[in-house]
């Protein structure tokens, strides 16, 4: 079981903040299924729906599978579904994570790539200081996601097992292509592990 926080920040565009709650089950000591469950809050109130009340958020929950090679490298895909004031969204991915697997502390880094597909696509009006009211559609996007970070064990050592949680801390990158726009933001997060059996 893991949970973690962060802020986004993309340079002349609204600060977002995000949560992500993971559950993870393994299926042997190489693999893992999980289910994690994300929500992206938008702060800027300029950034609104055609509706006044529009949700200022996306919320999305994704099914993955990890699958190791070696103790220092791994191999991901997922696909997740989600939705906001846009409509709704299906979103697969495939990734690799390696690190310095150990009791004590474990740096890595990830990279993902992903595709998103709308569906029940709406208009949402954003507001901009230079162009005024612009209405946008939701298009198919691909993109690319990156981090580095540390994994700090806690806990009494059992004798040949593991560490019962962990503090994780991370900064990474996302870059968004939708036609012809590209967009990167910047991340950083703070997230808690607990194991909660061997």
């Amino acid at each position: 079981l893991a949970g973690s926080a962060g802020a986004s920040v993309t340079p002349f565009h609204p600060v977002l903040f995000h949560g992500t709650a993971r559950l993870a089950y393994g299926v042997s000591e190489w693999t893992d299924l999980s289910a994690e469950a994300t929500a992206v809050v938008v702060t800027d109130r300029t950034v609104t729906g055609v509706a006044s009340d529009a949700f200022p958020a996306v919320l999305s929950l994704r099914l993955g599978a990890k699958q190791a090679f070696t103790r220092h490298l791994a191999f991901s895909l997922g696909v997740g579904a989600g939705g906001s004031a846009g409509g709704g969204h299906v979103s697969p991915d495939v990734g690799v994570v390696a690190g310095y697997d150990n009791p004590y502390v474990v740096p890595f880094g990830s990279f993902r790539a992903f595709a998103s597909v709308p569906f029940a696509a709406r208009e949402v009006a954003f507001r901009d200081n230079e162009a005024g009211l612009v209405v946008l559609r939701p298009e198919s996007s691909t993109g690319f996601a990156w981090m580095t970070g540390v994994r700090v064990s806690v806990g009494v050592l059992p004798a040949g097992g593991r560490r019962r949680g962990a503090f994780i801390a991370g900064f990474g990158g996302t870059t968004l292509y939708s036609g012809d726009t590209r967009i990167t933001w910047f991340s950083g997060q703070l997230g808690f592990e607990l194991r909660l059996a061997e």
